[in-house]
């Protein structure tokens, strides 16, 4: 039932439309059809509510160092761990969760594109995991002036590299170390481990952000990073196996009598193992038929490449 407002304006539904108000407009619009979702949508939307709640981690965890973000960057992180864990073709939706995504995806994901740290800073850093546990950094040299898109009148930048490392099963992440360059005119280059090791059986990620700060005479160093203008990318990340002998925690692994390790962050409104619980149950209660390999003939077309060495065309 709609109702007459007293400027003459329809308020409420009218058959498979509703009339309401937004701003000073008057809208008309129909009523939205209910949709039967698939099995398979189902399990894929419980997939992806996994991803979005395993990626609100990571942004709690990089917080620190993510002074501003652009407003999609949400989605984008969103939709890249969706893509991540759906890169793992060896387990079905239900089975798999970020411990078992294509990490490697997420390496170079900028948490600011207005302001891409690859583009920002004009020389490329690197980071690695080497085989004793430890993240080692090299940033060949550069200039404050020559080598940093600043956003406008500056003092000096502090390049920061942070180390984190997650545990998805048990559902807590700690900070494993970190390490800033001041950067006040020419740096030199620079090839160093961080000090910590990296604990095992972890998923390990690596962030660099660059911070610019004024300063004055009569007032601290203030940060002036924004919306605008605050690099800050993922540059490795890892899946660090755990001890040899040690069983890895099931999906299903209760969390309710554990202890948390001390120096350990507590994941914050995780509903994973929820969401995974409910994959579960759908693929009990509707088994998938495994289909046939399919057979692929090669065909012989007559195709052939040039023998031998051919020199380049001058």
């Amino acid at each position: 039932m709609a109702v007459i407002e007293k400027d003459g304006a329809l308020r409420g539904t009218v058959a498979n439309y509703v009339y309401r108000r937004y701003r000073n407009l008057n809208i008309v619009q129909g009523k939205p059809r209910r949709v039967r979702q698939t099995i398979n949508s189902k399990k894929s939307s419980l997939e992806f509510g996994l991803c979005c709640t395993t990626a609100k981690q990571l942004r709690h965890a990089f917080h620190p160092v993510v002074t501003a973000y652009d407003g999609a960057m949400v989605n984008r992180l969103n939709g890249l761990v969706r893509r991540s864990v759906q890169a793992c073709r060896s387990k079905k939706a239900g089975e798999r969760d970020f411990r078992d995504a294509e990490l490697s995806m997420l390496q170079g994901f900028q948490f600011n594109e207005t302001s891409p740290l690859s583009k920002v800073l004009k020389v490329r850093p690197e980071v690695s995991l080497t085989a004793d546990r430890r993240v080692r950094v090299q940033v060949p040299e550069f200039e404050k002036y020559k080598d940093i898109q600043a956003p406008g009148r500056t003092s000096y930048y502090i390049l920061r590299t942070m180390v984190v490392a997650f545990d998805i099963r048990q559902e807590f992440y700690c900070y494993v170390g970190h390490r800033d360059i001041l950067i006040n005119g020419y740096v030199p280059a620079q090839d160093w481990l961080i000090d910590e090791i990296v604990p095992e059986g972890r998923i390990v990620m690596v962030s660099m952000s660059l911070h610019a700060y004024v300063a004055n005479q009569l007032t601290d160093a203030v940060s002036i990073n924004s919306k605008d203008w605050s690099p800050a990318e993922i540059m490795g990340c890892w899946s660090v196996p755990a001890p040899e002998g040690q069983v890895e925690e099931p999906l299903e692994w209760s969390a309710r009598a554990r202890v948390l390790p001390e120096g350990q962050y507590e994941f914050s409104a995780y509903s994973g193992r929820e969401l995974l619980a409910k994959i579960a149950d759908l693929n009990k209660k509707y088994p998938q038929k495994k289909r046939a390999p399919a057979v692929v003939n090669a065909v012989n077309t007559g195709f052939k490449l040039p023998a031998g060495n051919i020199g380049f065309k001058k």
